[in-house]
């Protein structure tokens, strides 16, 4: 390397590490604008990610203004290695899919019921209770947590379609029964503790034509009554659908339930 370049490649490597700074500043101000963060924190935790951006910003006006102080040799090796490290994550979160957990992350963990869902679901009120009127709005959550309440409710919900099959009655080589679900992820805290929540869904006639046309991931508004039929207290809520449609995808900061 010549005499020239030396300074050069100093000035560059000086430099490596707080623009790495401004970069995770700019993607984390973005997460917040956007409220892409939505779809990993809950919304009680925006505070801790206004102070992160905060703290970023700190660091990357400090790390500029000691740019100079980079020495040539060990110092500057290990600065281009701090640079590198630190923009590994960075890479994550540029390849990071957009879209809400499938029915694959769904087959990975049962659905969550009973207490454990009761103890994040909001109570419903007198008027969601009622069963008569119009179909009451409600989350996955809702309806998993007060099935028992809920039987002979007409409700309104919207989720994902996930399709399992299971052996028919006898086995053998009778045919395999499938069984559709309706499911959302409900985040607690963060994104690493998300649950599925899911409903099964029962449909005849043209909604049951309907409900067959339903790709597998889609995204769709469901209308029905909550049926009483549970094989256990840990088993998914039964939905006989009476109409159900093809909806566009929320939002990235509203594909995941939030616990209240």
């Amino acid at each position: 390397m010549s005499s020239d370049e030396k300074p050069t490649f100093r000035r560059l490597g000086a430099y490596l590490v707080p623009l790495t700074y401004v970069a995770w500043t700019l993607a984390a101000l973005r997460l917040l604008v956007t409220d892409q963060y939505l779809a990993f924190l809950a919304p009680r935790l925006t505070p801790l990610m206004v102070i992160s951006v905060i703290g970023l910003t700190m660091f990357a006006c400090v790390s500029l203004s000691y740019r100079g102080h980079v020495h040539h040799g060990v110092g500057q090796s290990e600065m281009i290695a701090r640079a590198l490290v630190l923009c590994v994550p960075l890479v994550f979160l540029v390849v990071l899919p957009q879209g809400g957990l499938g029915s694959h992350a769904l087959s990975q963990a049962e659905a969550a019921a009973g207490a454990i869902v009761k103890d994040l679901a909001p109570q419903l009120s007198t008027e969601e209770l009622r069963t008569h009127g119009g179909p009451a709005e409600l989350t996955l959550l809702q309806i998993a947590a007060h099935r028992e309440a809920l039987a002979g409710r007409e409700v309104q919900t919207i989720g994902m379609i996930a399709r399992r099959h299971a052996d028919g009655p006898g086995g053998g080589k009778k045919p395999k029964k499938e069984d559709v679900r309706l499911f959302r992820f409900i985040i607690v805290c963060c994104a690493a503790d998300r649950r599925p929540i899911a409903v099964r869904l029962a449909a005849r006639g043209g909604a049951a034509e309907g409900l067959a046309n339903i790709d597998t991931d889609q995204w769709v508004r469901v209308r029905g009554e909550v049926l009483p039929d549970a094989p256990g207290p840990g088993a998914a809520a039964l939905v006989r659908v009476s109409e159900i449609h093809s909806i566009e995808v929320p939002p990235l900061g509203q594909r995941f339930l939030q616990a209240r």
